[in-house]
């Protein structure tokens, strides 16, 4: 709460004119001083802030005088209850100027922004790739032997560029060459013999997923004719990263092994 300067002893005179309200119930000046004593506190701490009204709209003693001009006013009791709840607006002023002050609304983050792509114009998140810059390195640097790898690099680059930009379709084409691309690598001709004959159980989960999932997916978009009600893919439906992950992280390790080898 903000503290006010004065406060304290603007609260000791009211008190003062309580505890001489037998004496000060007919007389207007002593409470008169009291009352602009608070609105000049009010006016030079807490300007514009409606307060100064406030105060002069509490009760205040009436005070009149006879025609023969002696005083005559509320009884002491009633001057009494009259300080007493001025008292009381007193004390609640340093909560009611804390309720007052305006608060710089908190910025509720918008989700939609928070999660969405790079391609998205004005948001700066970053997409991770589809296929990771450390699998990328890892192929680049694939010993040159009886594979040139640099089709498959660029097949990887151009993946994760269309994933970046979220153009689904081309995902989709994308991940199908790369399976129709890599067989010889495991000494096979086509990705179904990869699949049904290489790796042990996880690797084959795998690369059963690509070749069961990844490549009707595939199909299904690039052969599909026009119709009169069409579904676009999503970056769900076409996400098969980390199956590819595994797929390209088996191929380095076998061109590493086929470096190796003594050649016949």
């Amino acid at each position: 709460m903000r503290k006010i300067d004065g406060l304290d002893k603007l609260a000791a005179q009211g008190r003062d004119l309580i505890a001489r309200a037998n004496d000060l119930y007919h007389d207007p000046r002593a409470f008169d001083q009291w009352e602009q004593a608070v609105a000049e506190t009010i006016t030079s701490q807490l300007p514009d802030s409606g307060l100064l009204s406030e105060w002069h709209s509490l009760e205040r003693p009436s005070f009149t005088r006879y025609t023969d001009g002696r005083p005559v006013g509320v009884a002491a009791s009633g001057f009494v209850r009259i300080v007493t709840a001025r008292l009381r607006w007193l004390s609640n002023l340093p909560g009611n100027v804390y309720l007052r002050t305006p608060v710089e609304p908190v910025k509720v983050p918008d989700f939609a922004e928070v999660f969405a792509d790079a391609a998205t114009p004005g948001v700066k998140s970053t997409p991770s790739p589809y296929v990771s810059t450390t699998r990328l390195d890892e192929l680049r640097k694939a010993p040159a032997g009886q594979f040139d790898t640099k089709r498959l690099v660029r097949l990887c680059e151009e993946l994760n560029e269309c994933h970046a930009r979220e153009c689904l379709h081309a995902v989709t084409f994308c991940t199908r060459a790369i399976l129709d691309h890599v067989p010889p690598i495991f000494g096979f001709k086509s990705f179904a013999e990869v699949a049904n004959n290489y790796g042990g159980r996880s690797v084959k989960g795998s690369l059963r997923h690509l070749e069961d999932s990844s490549r009707n997916i595939a199909d299904h978009h690039l052969h599909t004719q026009i119709r009169a009600t069409e579904i676009l893919p999503t970056p769900q439906q076409v996400n098969f990263s980390q199956d590819l992950e595994v797929l390209l992280g088996e191929a380095v390790r076998v061109l590493h092994e086929k470096a190796r080898s003594p050649k016949p």
